[in-house]
């Protein structure tokens, strides 16, 4: 038994088909008689335009010739105006005149390397000669070769040559220019260049002659000339080289009627014969198109039998006469010109047709619209349905019998069998828990009308999915439950995705700033209802960025992530649940959150003493401490950690983590790896920090800033060598703040770059301002910070301050730190060289104090090592110091490097450096450091030294 309403279908369908067939017929018919009508128009449209098509073609040949011809001449002006004119502006022939004869000697070869330069650049220059009034070439190339010393007539020159420079000079020289100083007066031909030419020399090459007029003061000379030979062969190769349009001939013809340029023997041509005459006066004044030829501009064209001809009159220089360039075309090659129209009519008449297509079409469909239009919104509305996975059911109450249709069977994971079910099967498909729900929904929707919606999961033994269902009561002859069905897994997926990038970081699964800011808000509401503690701990890892510098960045996120599960082992089970666990301010939220980069932060809830915070404070930090295995390497990891704990050290969110964070930068001060619990002198120290910054960038801004000099001795030699730049600040609130104090500030802040190039400056210029006053030459050495090292613009200047002080490079010495070196070591030794090559010495700060090796001093070109003052100051008493000093003595003296002595303050100790060989030394034996006067006062006296050394 057929259900009625598949009958109606079916019978619909049958209609659609019997329309569609007469339609079909119609648009066929309306197909051929409008084909046929639009291809009578075309034919009669083409014919018509067969002229016009043959005169575009002729003009678009003519000017590419034009084009060809224009391009010839540029480029031949090009080639030989642009080498002249610098000749002529180079101040070696200004020289050559008012030299010595030795001078001229060493001018005479710089000319001739000059000129060789020309020739390099131009290949069609043949010779280039500097010849003097009297015709006399001084200077010179030809061919290559350097030209002999001769006159210019007496070397084979045809009398065209000497003409012309003897009206060259004529011409300089009758146009003299008065000048007047005090009671003499000279009269001085202008200093400009003037072109006569070109002409042609015996060897049948073209040349341009320059007249270079100067005066020489000693003899009253005038100046000379350039002559510059050119060779016409390259520009005939390339034209040998075109062709036009598949042309078959290509002709060059001389104003003397001779081929120049002609095609290779055998090739199929036109005869060139009536174009070969000398080319008349009057054409060479102004050609123009003769009769039955059509041109543009000078370039003309001319149809044969054969096809067609053209050409261009072609002028080589003002005073040249015309080469005549003739191409010919053959016939078949002219009718190429035709297919950019064919192709359009072409395309004219697909689109006529694909236009008598679309509008055949709507006219069929408006007719039947009536018809078509049920079939049409059903089909629309199946394929929406699909793209939305949507699909629709219809419940009737009186037979309890559910009708899905074909989309509502595939969203609910049915077969085609299972389209009609009872409802107890439908409300089955929901899960136990909301069977409920969905019964009384439907139930509200036949009894008073009511519409509902309820999304709830379903699905078997597959992955779990998750639908919407709309419910709705249809009134009629009885009331009948109609309902669609959605599948919104996939927006399930994303609500939960979005949720855990929300709330979760991606690198370490821990809780974000955002989670980690309501979780505290509802723990600390928690502790204000409960009365108990609530703890902030905020954690940063020490030297993190070492870690993505020298692994990668790729196993410093294994690194973070290996911190967070150790900072998860360390907090109570009641203090922590999963990364993506329930929703902000639900209870039990995680405790661990990642605050961005290598900061984390632990909340602690529940608190009964501040003994339980601090216990889990130094768990933490007893976890950190143990190395972890990164990148397959054994990593020692550290942490600055701050505490903070409510209501003692505040009573919001904002206060306690604000406290948190100045207790751990108060630990980072400290030395770090270490905690810190805050308390009020921490604040206070935060702010003294805050305006130490604040008064640092002033002092820079302001040059409140002085560089103090402390002397280097020569231990052999028993004098000062040199001095180091020892920054210090005189600040006008606290007096006179050590380095220790505000150099680390300045390096964390990025100040330090400018504060040092400022150090670097003042201390060049004090070298220069010595030599100035005094004439003494001594070493100046100054320190380079890691971040000043690592400045793209540092050896640039460097450089600027060396040319603009005009001191040796060679006493500027710049001083490294051993950690400097090992940061970037392939950067750091390509900036090394960069500096070694400007002239100045590196040296190696507090040698042996952190990460140098034999390799490292190997790679760098480094002059001096400078041990550090530890190992100085006990080396007297301890041996093992005394074994460092000797050995990086030795080191030194073994890679041919100097070695400096700091920290000196006794006898003792500057008679150890000087048995075991120590080059250099400095300490406060030989002087504090101090300001410049009293730097320049000891160098002059020496006398404190001597004393020292005796």
């Amino acid at each position: 038994m057929s259900h009625p309403r598949n009958d109606r279908v079916d019978g619909d369908r049958a209609t659609e088909h019997g329309m569609s067939g007469f339609f079909v017929r119609v648009l066929a018919a309306l197909l051929s008689v409008n084909l046929i009508t639009i291809g009578v128009l075309l034919y009669h449209a083409y014919a018509f335009n067969v002229g016009t098509l043959t005169e575009q073609t002729e003009a678009n040949i003519a000017q590419q010739i034009g084009v060809v011809g224009d391009g010839f001449e540029a480029e031949y002006g090009k080639a030989t105006a642009s080498p002249l004119r610098r000749l002529s502006a180079s101040p070696l022939l200004d020289d050559y005149l008012l030299g010595s004869e030795a001078e001229r000697l060493v001018l005479r070869r710089r000319i001739e390397q000059e000129f060789r330069q020309v020739v390099r650049e131009r290949p069609s220059f043949r010779a280039l000669l500097f010849v003097d009034d009297g015709g006399v070439i001084q200077a010179g190339i030809i061919d290559g070769r350097r030209a002999p010393t001769r006159r210019l007539d007496g070397g084979g020159a045809d009398p065209a040559a000497t003409q012309a420079l003897t009206e060259l000079q004529e011409r300089l020289a009758a146009t003299p220019l008065l000048l007047s100083s005090g009671n003499m007066e000279w009269f001085m031909p202008p200093r400009e260049m003037q072109v006569i030419g070109p002409v042609r020399l015996g060897d049948g090459r073209p040349a341009l002659f320059a007249g270079l007029a100067r005066l020489d003061t000693d003899t009253g000379r005038f100046g000379g000339t350039v002559l510059a030979q050119v060779d016409l062969q390259p520009w005939l190769e390339e034209l040998e080289a075109l062709r036009f349009l598949g042309a078959r001939s290509l002709w060059l013809v001389a104003p003397d009627g001779q081929a120049v340029l002609h095609p290779p023997a055998g090739t199929a041509q036109l005869d060139p014969r009536p174009f070969l005459d000398p080319i008349p006066t009057e054409a060479r004044a102004a050609p123009a198109a003769g009769p039955g030829t059509a041109g543009l501009g000078r370039a003309l064209t001319l149809h044969t039998d054969a096809g067609l001809l053209a050409w261009r009159d072609l002028r080589l220089d003002a005073s040249e006469p015309f080469l005549r360039l003739i191409v010919s075309i053959p016939a078949d090659l002219v009718s190429a010109g035709f297919q950019p129209a064919i192709r359009f009519f072409s395309a004219v008449m697909v689109g006529s047709i694909a236009l008598l297509v679309l509008v055949s079409y709507f006219i069929s469909r408006y007719l039947s619209r009536p018809v078509l239009a049920l079939a049409t919104a059903r089909n629309r509305l199946a394929h929406a349905q699909r793209i939305a996975r949507l699909g629709h059911w219809e419940w009737d109450p009186k037979t309890g019998r559910v009708a899905l249709s074909d989309h509502a069977v595939e969203v609910l994971g049915l077969t085609p069998e299972d389209r009609v079910l009872d409802l107890d099967a439908f409300c089955a498909l929901a899960p136990e828990a909301d069977r409920g729900p969905l019964r009384e929904l439907l139930a509200a929707a036949s009894r008073d009308g009511t519409t509902g919606a309820l999304e709830h999961p379903i699905g078997g033994d597959g992955p779990q999915r998750f639908v919407h269902q709309e419910v709705e009561a249809v009134d009629g002859e009885h009331r009948r439950i109609v309902g669609t069905v959605q599948d919104i897994t996939e927006r399930k997926h994303a609500e939960a995705r979005i949720a855990q990038l929300a709330y979760s970081d991606t690198v370490t699964g821990l809780a974000n700033r955002t989670r980690l800011i309501e979780m505290a808000g509802q723990a600390l509401v928690d502790a204000q209802r409960q009365g108990h503690l609530m703890a902030i701990l905020f954690i940063d890892l020490d030297h993190f960025k070492r870690v993505n510098d020298t692994l990668g960045h790729e196993a410093g996120d294994d690194l973070l992530r290996l911190v967070g599960e150790r900072l998860r082992t360390c907090v109570r089970a009641t203090d922590l649940v999963a990364a993506a666990g329930p929703a902000p301010g639900a209870a039990g939220a995680h405790a661990v959150a990642r605050m961005g980069g290598d900061e984390f932060i632990v909340l602690l809830r529940g608190l009964r003493e501040r003994e339980g915070a601090l216990r889990v404070a130094r768990a933490i930090h007893a976890t950190l401490t143990r190395p972890v295995e990164v990148a397959g390497k054994s990593v020692a990891v550290t942490g600055s950690l701050g505490l903070s704990l409510y209501p003692e050290h505040g009573d919001t969110v904002d206060e306690l983590v604000r406290h948190a964070d100045a207790a751990m930068y108060h630990a980072k001060s400290r030395g770090r790896d270490r905690f810190e619990l805050y308390s009020a002198d921490i604040d206070e120290a935060a702010r003294a920090r805050v305006s130490m910054e604040s008064r640092l960038r002033r002092a820079l801004a302001e040059r409140e800033f002085r560089v103090f000099y402390q002397p280097r001795v020569d231990l052999i030699r028993c004098d000062i060598v040199g001095f180091e730049a020892l920054i210090r600040w005189p600040d006008p609130i606290e007096g006179l703040v050590p380095p220790d104090r505000f150099i680390p500030l300045a390096e964390e802040t990025g100040l330090i770059v400018p504060i040092g190039h400022w150090v670097m400056q003042t201390a060049i210029r004090q070298l220069r301002a010595w030599r100035d006053s005094s004439g003494v030459h001594v070493n100046m050495s100054i320190n380079l910070s890691p971040a000043q090292f690592r400045d793209p613009d540092l050896a640039v200047q460097v450089r600027g301050l060396i040319a603009e002080t005009r001191i040796a490079p060679s006493l500027i010495e710049l001083e490294l730190t051993e950690g400097t070196l090992f940061h970037d070591v392939d950067a750091g030794v390509a900036l090394a060289r960069e500096l070694q090559a400007a002239g100045v010495r590196l040296a190696v700060d507090d040698f042996g104090t952190g990460y140098s090796s034999l390799q490292l001093l190997k790679r760098f070109p480094v002059k001096v090592l400078k041990v550090d003052q530890s190992f100085i100051r006990d080396v007297l008493s301890d041996s093992e110091d005394a074994l460092i000093v000797r050995t990086s003595v030795t080191l030194g003296q073994q890679l041919g490097l100097r070695v400096v002595a700091e920290g000196v303050e006794s006898t003792g100790q500057l008679e150890f450096l000087r048995s075991i060989g120590c080059d250099e030394a400095q300490g406060y034996l030989f002087g504090h450091p101090m300001p410049e006067d009293e730097a320049l006062a000891l160098l002059l006296s020496q006398a404190r030294v001597c004393r020292s050394l005796a």
